[in-house]
C-alpha cells in the first residue's frame, strides 16, 4: 500500500462523521484517545460487514445460523418457499452435511439456479457446493477452495513457495487435502486447485514438504487423485 502512495490509519481511529460541502464529501472525522481530527478525502467506502435481514420471516420459517434453514433443494420448512444466497443455511454434503451459511456470489448464483430447478420440478442432484473465496489487491490475487479447519493434532498446513512470485498453502485433515489456497493462479492452476479440493485426495506431509515449487506441489497432489 505504501508503494502505491496509500497511508493506512490503523491505530485505533474510529469514524465519527463525514464532512462535506454541497452534497460532496470532503473529509472524515476520526477519533483516537478522545482526540478528534479530520482526514481530507473525496471518496468514502464504508466496509462494516453485513448480515441477512430475516426480521420479516423469523416467525414464519425455521431459522438456523442466522439464516433460513433449507434442504438440499434450497426449500425452506414451508413447502414452495425457497431461500438462496447469504440468507440460506444449508448442508455441505462433502463435509458430512455440516450446516453453514456462505456469503459469496458463487454460492448466490448456484443456489438460485438450484432453487429454480426445484420449483419447476426439474430433475437435479442435491445441492453440493464447494466453498470458494477470492480476492485481489493491486497486482496480487488469490483463490481458496474447500475447508480451512484450525490446526490441531488431526489437521496441519503446509506452505510452498512465497508470495512473490507464487504461494500455495494446503490444509490436510485426517491425511486428506481439504483446502487449497493459491496466490497468483493461472487458469490451469485454478482448475487443478478446485479439482483437488473437491476430490480430497490422501497425501503425506513428507510428500508435500518435498515439493520444490507450487507447480511441483500441485503435480504431487494431483498424482494422488
Amino acid at each position: 500500500y505504501r508503494k502505491k502512495g496509500i497511508e493506512l490509519l490503523n491505530k485505533g481511529r474510529v469514524c465519527k462523521e463525514f464532512v462535506g460541502v454541497d452534497g460532496k464529501v470532503t473529509g472524515v472525522t476520526v477519533c483516537k484517545d478522545d482526540k478528534m481530527e479530520t482526514v481530507a478525502c473525496d471518496l468514502v467506502v464504508v466496509g462494516v460487514g453485513a448480515r441477512p435481514n430475516t426480521s420479516l420471516i423469523t416467525d414464519q420459517l425455521e431459522m438456523e445460523n442466522g439464516g433460513v434453514k433449507v434442504d438440499s433443494t434450497m426449500q425452506s420448512s414451508v413447502p414452495g418457499v425457497y431461500a438462496v444466497g447469504d440468507i440460506s443455511s444449508f448442508g455441505l454434503s462433502m463435509y458430512e452435511g455440516r450446516r453453514t451459511r456462505m456469503e459469496h456470489v458463487a454460492h448466490a448464483r448456484a443456489s438460485a439456479a438450484c432453487a429454480v430447478r426445484s420449483a419447476m420440478s426439474k430433475p437435479q442432484q442435491p445441492y453440493d457446493y464447494l466453498p470458494y473465496f477470492y480476492s485481489r489487491v493491486f497486482d496480487l490475487s488469490w483463490q481458496f477452495f474447500g475447508d480451512s479447519p484450525p490446526v490441531s493434532d488431526k489437521c496441519y498446513t503446509v506452505e510452498i513457495g512465497e508470495m512473490n512470485p507464487q504461494l500455495l498453502c494446503v490444509w490436510v485433515e485426517h491425511d486428506k487435502v481439504v483446502g487449497v489456497f493459491i496466490e497468483a493462479p493461472s487458469a490451469e492452476d485454478t482448475a487443478t486447485a478446485r479439482k483437488i479440493a473437491t476430490a480430497r485426495p490422501s497425501i503425506t506431509k513428507e510428500k508435500l514438504e518435498s515439493a520444490s515449487s507450487v507447480a511441483d506441489a500441485l503435480s504431487v497432489i494431483s498424482a494422488a487423485l
